[in-house]
């Protein structure tokens, strides 16, 4: 069942550390990943929350680089774990600022 057009709820929220699992499942996806400009040859739990650990800096600091994590409400067929990244690299370079 499509959930295309549903009142599905989504969140855009800065990662936390209990986030790494997801990071690791979606770099471990080929489908997540191929229209990544790096894409890794392997992506241990280890390099996950190491992604986490400088995503949740970079986020709290003055980092160019900042990321959230996308969330989707839980449905009967899936969990409300995140399901998603955003990431703005760049910002001053990109806005001016």
């Amino acid at each position: 069942m499509s959930e295309r057009g549903s009142d599905v709820e989504v969140r855009i929220r800065p990662f936390t550390d209990q986030d790494a699992a997801a990071v690791h499942r979606w770099f471990n996806n080929p489908e997540a990943t191929s229209s990544l400009m790096e894409v890794r040859d392997s992506f241990s739990l280890e390099d996950a929350t190491g992604w986490v650990a400088r995503a949740i800096t970079n986020d709290s600091g003055d980092g160019e680089d900042r990321k959230w994590a996308i969330e989707v409400e839980a449905t009967p067929s899936r969990s409300a774990s995140p399901r998603s990244m955003a990431s703005a690299a760049s910002l001053r370079r990109s806005s001016g600022r």
